[in-house]
């Protein structure tokens, strides 16, 4: 008998370099989007790249499109707005590590694009591979809830 052994990405791909500091300068309004989207794109076509040549039997994108896990949830979504921070708490087997979100639900989340299709679209059309995309649970919304705010936003009185 013949033993089959699969491989898969799960999570992102390292970001590299030259999409960290493109990310920076359009942030900062020193790169047009234009130039952007070029860097970006790359950064996904050697992701894709890579992991064909590695042999992984359904790629990604690595994930380059995304600043963090959950971004598609609130780069697609209205009702998540910057603000000071309110500290949450992620817990793994050795307890709690305090982190500092930079967002907040402020009003109410309503979608405004597809959270997958320029992600899984891009890639389809250059894998060789199948191509898969990862989708944040709506849960994860939870974790953008601040007191004082977001409660304000939900719990209102008629």
């Amino acid at each position: 008998m013949t033993e089959t052994h699969r491989a898969n990405v799960v999570g992102s791909l390292l970001r590299p370099d030259e999409l960290k500091q493109a990310r920076a300068a359009r942030d900062a309004g020193t790169m047009s989007r234009a130039d952007f989207k070029r860097i970006e794109d790359a950064a996904v076509d050697e992701a894709i790249a890579a992991e064909e040549r590695a042999g992984v039997d359904v790629v990604t994108d690595g994930e380059m499109r995304r600043l963090f896990f959950f971004g598609p949830l609130t780069e697609a979504a209205e009702g998540v707005s910057v603000t000071e921070g309110a500290t949450v708490v992620w817990h793994d087997e050795h307890g709690g590590t305090p982190s500092v979100q930079p967002v907040a639900l402020t009003t109410p989340i309503r979608q405004t694009r597809s959270l997958a299709t320029e992600e899984y679209a891009y890639a389809r059309a250059r894998a060789t591979r199948p191509v898969k995309v990862t989708l944040p649970s709506p849960l994860m919304f939870g974790l953008l809830w601040k007191p004082g705010v977001s409660d304000a936003v939900y719990f209102r009185d008629p």
